[in-house]
């Protein structure tokens, strides 16, 4: 076992529910499952907390914190994209980056309102 990532890349709604503290709900749009890849896990985990929340599979209990009790970090498109760049250039090779990588650089974020990436560690 080990420290392993999930990411999900959302869109946040516009504007929070009167019952939710102030959070605002986040639409799953994609998921990639990282697994174990600390040069990227280590740099999305330094992002400040996100104001989001996500559902977990049963559609009804709320995400607020990932597995390891840590609150989930928002990290832009555009910064995800550049942080897996730079470990697949200092040769930390790893499967599972270009498939992710690939994902990531294919949405076109002006068709979304605030698409972002949220990390998930387990």
């Amino acid at each position: 076992m080990g420290y392993e990532s999930k990411l999900y890349v959302v869109e946040k709604s516009k504007y929070p529910y009167p019952s939710d503290d102030g959070m605002i709900w986040g639409e799953v749009v994609a998921m990639f499952d990282l697994c174990k890849c600390h040069p990227v896990s280590d740099e999305l985990r330094k992002y400040p907390d996100t104001n989001a929340y996500i559902y977990a599979d049963d559609g009804n209990t709320k995400i607020l914190e990932d597995k390891c009790g840590e609150k989930l970090k928002e990290i832009p498109i555009k910064d995800t994209i550049k942080i897996i760049k730079k470990a697949m250039k200092n040769g930390n090779y790893y499967r599972r980056y270009k498939p992710c990588l690939k994902l990531l650089e294919s949405f076109n974020l002006d068709e979304w309102s605030d698409l972002v990436v949220l990390h998930y560690g387990h």
